[in-house]
């Protein structure tokens, strides 16, 4: 299935190659020639249209090669961005294109397990090296992010991110260390609903706004993957469900 972003791009592409032509046959082989500035594709064009595109996906209707046409663009801007935001953006959309990467892939996952027949149960086991490797590369940008983010009207939206990234981190590891992300998780949602408690992103998923709802919604998800389930029903208590 063709992406509008790769359309987007494509087009842009093609025109600045029809502008270098262009210049270079009204240039000629003269070296007296003027300067001609083409057409070049910004990292913040780059971004824009990686968020746009991210925040346009059905979560019902995408597979894992449109998340991963939408990392490609965000590294390509955040290699090659100059402004402290725009490096700062791509990043923090990174931590969450690759978060939901991995979501998407432990999903996949669930139901095609691999059989393993003459073994003691379970008969079927989920290989999920895939999910670590997509988590890993999250938490590479994460690091990032901790260490060099200085957008402060972003502070909020990356807590938010942060807990979305230790709520899939849960997916793969042990009783120990899925306390310690539940924590992580419960701990970033409480300072971005702190901070603002009128919060919405800056960005959008699944083509739905971000607002304290869905914060809370998310702190319930971890809550109930951690294991404290009584705590995420207080939470989830607290709204009015319709059916879809």
């Amino acid at each position: 299935m063709y992406r509008k972003i790769a359309k987007r791009i494509a087009a842009l592409a093609v025109f600045a190659c029809i502008g270098a032509a262009v210049s270079v046959s009204m240039s000629g082989c003269s070296a007296a020639g003027g300067n001609t500035t083409l057409l070049q594709i910004t990292p913040e064009q780059y971004m824009i249209s990686a968020k746009e595109e991210l925040e346009t996906i059905e979560e019902r209707d995408y597979e894992v090669r449109d998340l991963e046409e939408i990392i490609r663009v965000l590294e390509n801007a955040e290699k090659n961005a100059k402004k402290v935001e725009t490096i700062d953006r791509s990043r923090m959309y990174l931590v969450l294109a690759n978060s939901l990467l991995a979501r998407k892939q432990y999903r996949d996952l669930t139901v095609a397990g691999d059989y393993t027949g003459n073994n003691p149960e379970p008969f079927y086991i989920v290989n999920t090296q895939n999910v670590k490797d997509t988590l890993r590369t999250a938490k590479k940008w994460l690091r990032m992010c901790d260490a060099q983010f200085k957008t402060e009207s972003l502070k909020d939206d990356m807590n938010y991110v942060r807990g979305i990234y230790y709520i899939q981190k849960m997916l793969t590891v042990h009783e120990r260390e899925r306390r310690e992300n539940l924590n992580r998780s419960v701990l970033a949602f409480r300072r971005c609903l702190g901070a603002e408690p009128n919060f919405k992103a800056d960005f959008r998923i699944f083509t739905k706004d971000q607002t304290p709802r869905e914060v809370r919604l998310k702190m319930a998800e971890a809550m109930a993957m951690g294991g404290w389930q009584a705590d995420a029903y207080a939470l989830i208590s607290e709204f009015n469900f319709s059916p879809i």
